[in-house]
């Protein structure tokens, strides 16, 4: 015997027939939601000036870079130690 099993996305605003799963994280938690092509594209822009300015959690590089020079630790004072 056969059986097939058929995954089928709904969109969580609407009910109907999503195209994605759009996976996001705010404020430390992760999130995932399934949406359509039209509303995974409304959720990216609404978000996108936001990414733009906002730099990597996970460890990837992005924006200004650590200056190449040599780093000292400070004393109690401020000073070298």
């Amino acid at each position: 015997m056969v059986q097939i099993q058929e995954v089928r996305l709904v969109d969580d605003l609407t009910g109907e027939q999503a195209d994605e799963t759009v996976v996001f994280g705010l404020d430390g938690k992760g999130y995932e939601i399934d949406l359509s092509k039209a509303h995974a594209e409304s959720l990216r822009n609404v978000l996108a000036e936001f990414v733009a300015a906002a730099r990597r959690a996970d460890g990837g590089r992005r924006g200004r870079r650590a200056s190449a020079g040599r780093r000292t630790a400070a004393g109690p004072d401020g000073g070298a130690p």
